[in-house]
């Protein structure tokens, strides 16, 4: 074989090499997860936010974390703004003691989706002193009882006394009547004293 058949077949198969690299260099260059909170494997005694650090930024489209309970509850996290660090509050009653699991989907800047979990154990501390619990009274309201009026009788009206005109009235003779009559009486009584006095007069 000649050298420039040689050196032609050296060529070739060095820019086949080169080709190979340049397609395996973005495969290798891929998203990858470089840290977390909680990490895989942690025990924690108190869980309010999770962060997912990657190596590259994000797209803000896609993106999933959902937390599973050890009973197998899944809640799914409201993710915050996206950068190269995803970041989620953890709502009340999303964990419970026991080991939980942190499942992400995130997409990479070339469109690439990664998946993957992080185990947690849970242990809430067993001295944190729990909230007392509230004691609410009703009062009940017994309304006064009203003292009973004692019955008070109405003063009688005096029976006014009777008239000589309401005694007419009543008997039927007007009151004229009446006093004529006893002027009359009166009259009769005088003459019968003045006709003994001149009998007696006559007799002496």
């Amino acid at each position: 074989m000649s050298v420039p058949a040689l050196v032609r077949r050296g060529l070739a198969a060095s820019v086949v090499l080169v080709a190979a690299l340049a397609l395996a260099a973005p495969a290798a260059a891929h998203t990858a997860l470089v840290s977390s909170s909680p990490a895989d494997g942690d025990t924690v005694t108190e869980l309010t936010e999770v962060s997912l650090e990657f190596t590259e930024q994000l797209l803000d489209i896609g993106n999933e974390l959902v937390m599973v309970a050890p009973d197998g509850t899944p809640t799914e996290l409201e993710i915050g703004e996206v950068t190269e660090t995803v970041t989620a509050e953890v709502p009340e009653g999303a964990i419970a003691p026991g080991e939980n699991t942190l499942r992400f989907r995130v997409v990479s800047a070339d469109g690439h989706p990664i998946e993957g979990s992080i185990a947690f154990t849970y242990a809430p501390d067993e001295h944190t002193p729990s909230p007392a619990p509230v004691v609410t009274v009703t009062a009940t309201a017994t309304p006064a009882s009203s003292p009973s009026a004692s019955a008070t009788p109405a003063p009688s009206s005096p029976t006014p006394s009777a008239t000589p005109d309401a005694v007419a009235a009543t008997s039927g003779v007007p009151g004229w009547g009446w006093i004529l009559g006893g002027a009359g009486a009166i009259a009769a009584v005088a003459t019968t004293v003045i006709l003994m006095r001149g009998r007696g007069a006559g007799r002496g």
